[in-house]
């Protein structure tokens, strides 16, 4: 979703709005998007995908606008609405950014320090290594690895470089593959994730002789790979 599509939306949950007040509440969305992306676009992530990541991060456009409608209908509201406009649109949209924003960099952060606290199936038997790729503004890290029974298992989690950044959603472009080239793509955790970091798992059917798996991924045309050694996680 870009800015004006967001902005629409809010926009049509507030139809008894005047017209001056719809423009004040289209120019402080518009206000908060241009600084969420600012630092996108200093890392040279294009306007649409800075745009689409902002989206995301600022929360349900419809949920903002019903919740900027209920303020707008009390009776208080009616009578000061011309004193208070700028700064009650300003304190709802902020306190839902800076709730995003935390949320954001606590999970990018704990994807940095210590990633096994993130949702994922916890096992006894992996063990912990720390390989890295760099997948356009994202990192993805390999954390925990094993190989049991004919099988090599891997915890990944994907953080953006900037902490508290948003990250793009890897699980259709995250792939493993084995030395006779069978691939397996990734999956989620069963609890969910959020913007600031992504966690998934791989399953991948390896052979006594192999020694190591490959790590890709494709995006934006790009392929990128990173070869994992099995020696220090075989069972």
């Amino acid at each position: 979703m870009d800015k004006s599509e967001y902005i629409r939306q809010v926009l049509s949950r507030l139809p008894t709005l005047l017209e001056r007040e719809k423009r004040a509440v289209e120019e402080e969305l518009a206000a908060h998007f241009e600084d969420r992306m600012e630092p996108l676009l200093a890392l040279h992530v294009s306007e649409a995908e800075a745009e689409r990541r902002c989206a995301e991060a600022m929360g349900d456009p419809v949920e903002i606008g019903d919740a900027l409608a209920k303020q707008y209908q009390s009776f208080f509201w009616v009578v000061l609405k011309d004193i208070l406009t700028g700064f009650l649109v300003f304190f709802l949209i902020g306190a839902v950014i800076r709730f995003s924003l935390t949320t954001d960099f606590f999970g990018s952060v704990a994807a940095r320090v210590n990633p096994t606290a993130g949702d994922r199936e916890a096992t006894a038997l992996a063990v912990a290594v720390d390989w890295r790729m760099t997948v356009g503004n994202d990192t993805v890290r390999l954390y925990e690895a094993q190989v049991r029974q004919g099988v090599f298992t891997g915890y990944l989690c994907v953080y953006d470089r900037m902490p508290g950044g948003v990250t793009v959603d890897l699980k259709k472009y995250l792939w493993a593959e084995n030395q006779r080239g069978t691939r397996k793509g990734v999956s989620s955790p069963a609890v969910g994730w959020n913007y600031g970091a992504q966690y998934y798992k791989i399953h991948l059917p390896v052979d006594p002789e192999d020694d190591h798996v490959t790590l890709c991924c494709r995006l934006y045309g790009e392929e990128t790979r990173m070869t994992i050694p099995l020696e220090e996680v075989r069972g």
